[in-house]
């Protein structure tokens, strides 16, 4: 009579296997990408003491370097993942991996454990958006295509005041307005600036160096920023943009 089979308990459980072909698939990316986003960010940080800039400004640019970073790099990275978690875990490996450079910003800088947490916030839905439109395209061509787009769209954005002058110019009443605010809203630095505005001082449309180079305070006058309205737009343009992907067939988990 045949043995029974017995189960064999050494093999990997379904679990297990997947999350080994996922670390296979993407781990050494987002290592990599990890690792080069807490040396430019806190590095940013680190050569601004060192070259006796005051703690406030110092975060304040640790800041902008960390919102540039993350705008422009998210949307290249999620474009290689082939599936919806794969571009996940690249595009937003960088949000978690600025924790490090808020960590250190609140040890050694001014910023508060609680402004660097509503930061953390507004790059996740920064990166969350980034993603999101990666994934509506369809093929790996697409993706880049729209990877492309993103980091463009948001670099524009990050730039609003240096254009925002002409169409508010071109404009009249209640739309100038409008266009002026969503300038605002839709600039992720403008709200983090705003986040941590109560440790640093510093608000970026009120900054010196925009005087001479923006129409800023001559014929245009800011509202005033809330951070979470800012990522409360991306969150919601991300969570439109995911349902669209899934229509489209690509909202599959990584095999």
């Amino acid at each position: 009579m045949e043995p029974m089979d017995q189960p064999n308990e050494a093999a990997p459980r379904p679990r297990s296997r997947w999350i080994r072909e996922l670390f296979r698939g993407h781990g050494r990316a987002v290592v990599l990408a990890a690792a080069a986003t807490i040396a430019v960010q806190v590095g940013a940080f680190i050569a601004a003491r060192w070259a006796g800039i005051p703690p406030a400004r110092a975060s304040s640019a640790t800041l902008a370097v960390a919102t540039l970073w993350v705008a422009v790099v998210s949307a290249p990275l999620a474009s290689a993942g082939k599936t919806a978690i794969g571009s996940l875990l690249r595009g937003g490996v960088v949000v978690d991996a600025s924790i490090p450079a808020l960590v250190v910003l609140a040890a050694a800088g001014p910023v508060t454990v609680i402004e660097a947490v509503k930061v953390y916030l507004i790059l996740a839905a920064v990166a969350l958006f980034a993603v999101a439109l990666v994934r509506v395209a369809r093929t790996a061509r697409g993706r880049g295509a729209l990877a492309v787009t993103a980091s463009v769209l948001l670099f524009v954005l990050l730039a609003s005041p240096l254009w925002v002058a002409g169409p508010a110019d071109a404009t009249s009443g209640n739309l100038s307005r409008a266009v002026v605010r969503f300038a605002v809203t839709a600039n992720p630095f403008y709200a983090v600036s705003s986040a941590v505005v109560g440790s640093t001082g510093f608000v970026w449309h009120q900054a010196p160096v925009m005087y001479p180079l923006t129409w800023l305070g001559e014929h245009l006058s800011f509202p005033p920023v809330r951070w979470h309205h800012t990522a409360v737009l991306y969150g919601c343009i991300a969570a439109i943009l995911g349902g669209v992907a899934m229509v489209r067939g690509k909202g599959r988990t990584e095999p």
